[in-house]
């Protein structure tokens, strides 16, 4: 197992940003939200380096982690000398395709790229593309990696809660990196959905858009609602089912399940009562959960919660969302 037989798979982070290193330099001890911490605190990894253009990201992330970090991918590896299993690429998104190109020619087993994978269907293709027979493309839509929203997903899928009626979401923060989380949820809980439709938009950034829209499922229409408010930080779901209740609050920091029953008042009249959640919720190491996902994933072969092919279906919808605000409908 790992690199060099050693029993840990080795790691490297591009992109020493906030989701690569910093969103933990304030962190609580059992807190972990950046993939450089993530893999320190897996015991199946060995972080080996960081990679960043920018040498004040360099010095604060050898400050604070004790790990050595290089100004290209290169130059870890031949400092390194051996191979890296697992890459982060945390770069912002319009560099993605760059990144990936140049840890290319070092074969790592095992890449993971922040989401959105791009901002183009054309450079995602050309992602994925590159990654065939070469390497495994996880993609770090956290939520999918929750042990509670696998919960909530497992109780979807054994039927108790009946068909799905009608949903709601409401976001911020735009299109490609708020409201595609949602996105990613909707797909992972029920499929691609069979039709877009833009409602109106709610402001002019020409890279991530703020739309409202609707996607439309077999059973049922879910309606995205976007604030207009450019500092605010909201995602929030709510479904309906025939015989239940899905919310999704607080950025996905609480999950809340809801079954009909009885209501013991009135006959033939029923109320959503709480239950429990088939699975704890574990948001608070969201970074460390996507970590396991991925080594047991190199370790044996399990699929992997978000993967190249997932991610892309998302960016198609976001996609066709925001051509259609700009040509309509049709």
């Amino acid at each position: 197992m790992g690199a060099f037989g050693g029993g840990k798979f080795t790691a490297a982070v591009v992109g020493l940003g906030n989701i690569g290193f910093r969103y933990d330099l304030d962190s609580r001890p059992d807190q972990i939200f950046s993939h450089a911490k993530a893999y320190r605190e897996h015991p199946g990894f060995d972080l080996i380096g960081g990679v960043d253009s920018d040498e004040k990201k360099r010095a604060d992330f050898e400050k604070h982690t004790g790990v050595k970090a290089y100004p290209s991918f290169d130059a870890l590896t031949k400092s390194a000398g051996r191979a890296v299993d697992c890459v982060s690429i945390c770069t912002p998104t319009r560099q993605h395709l760059s990144s990936l190109k140049e840890i290319q020619v070092a074969a790592a087993a095992m890449v993971l790229l922040e989401k959105p994978l791009a901002y183009s269907l054309e450079e995602a293709r050309e992602m994925l593309k590159l990654s065939q027979n070469h390497f495994k493309i996880a993609v770090n839509y956290i939520r999918r990696w929750d042990p509670g929203i696998a919960g909530i997903k497992r109780s979807l899928d054994s039927g108790s809660l009946g068909h799905p009626t009608s949903a709601q979401c409401w976001y911020s923060k735009g299109l490609f990196n708020y409201a595609s989380h949602a996105i990613d949820l909707f797909h992972y809980f029920f499929g691609p959905e069979r039709e877009t439709l833009f409602i109106r938009g709610k402001s002019a950034d020409a890279e991530d858009p703020r739309l409202d829209f609707l996607l439309r499922f077999e059973s049922f229409d879910a309606c995205f609602q976007a604030s207009s408010d450019e500092l605010l930080r909201l995602l929030e779901i709510d479904i309906l089912f025939e015989r239940g209740r899905v919310k999704i609050l607080d950025n996905g920091w609480k999950l809340q399940l809801f079954r009909a029953r009885d209501s013991g008042e009135h006959k033939n009249s029923r109320v959503l009562g709480e239950d429990a959640l088939p699975a704890g919720q574990d948001m608070d190491r969201y970074q460390y959960n996507v970590m396991d996902g991925i080594y047991r994933s190199l370790l044996d072969g399990a699929p992997l919660a978000s993967d190249g092919p997932s991610a892309f279906r998302t960016l198609e919808t976001c996609v066709r969302i925001e051509e259609q605000s700009i040509r309509g409908n049709a």
